[in-house]
């Protein structure tokens, strides 16, 4: 069984929720300051609560869409840098489309990238990152 947004998640989106009611960084209906969290993703998180006015419901929908779309948009990185990084294998395309759907449907990622905390946004930075490092090493 796969579990979705943690604990932690929940906790990150109440503080995303609070700073978009306006609260500040806190939890408990915003009388209680937090203890910290991931400011750059708990930011991206408050706006989307932002967009649909605090509402709980559909906050958790969109944080859980936009991390589908990060973990997604990773994969296609993944796929496309494999490809180029690959390109004199004949079977780049393959190995690439391979490795990605690997990487991508594997269960413990799946469990990181969807637990409402700041994993899917860093997998994305960290496959970009180093499809860039690998596209530069190559020439």
């Amino acid at each position: 069984m796969i579990n979705s947004v943690s604990e932690d998640g929940y906790l990150m989106m109440t503080i995303a929720r609070n700073i978009a009611l306006g609260h500040g960084m806190s939890i408990a209906a915003g009388t209680i300051p937090t203890n910290g969290t991931q400011p750059l993703t708990t930011g991206l998180w408050a706006v989307g609560y932002w967009l649909v006015n605090g509402d709980k419901i559909q906050g958790i929908i969109l944080v859980i869409l936009i991390q589908f779309i990060m973990a997604s948009l990773a994969a296609i990185v993944l796929w496309q840098g494999g490809k180029r990084v690959l390109s004199e294998s004949p079977n780049s395309g393959t190995i690439a489309a391979l490795a990605a759907a690997t990487w991508y449907a594997s269960p413990i990622l799946v469990g990181h990238t969807m637990n409402g905390l700041e994993t899917a946004a860093y997998c994305l930075c960290l496959i970009g990152l180093a499809l860039i490092d690998a596209l530069k090493r190559k020439d």
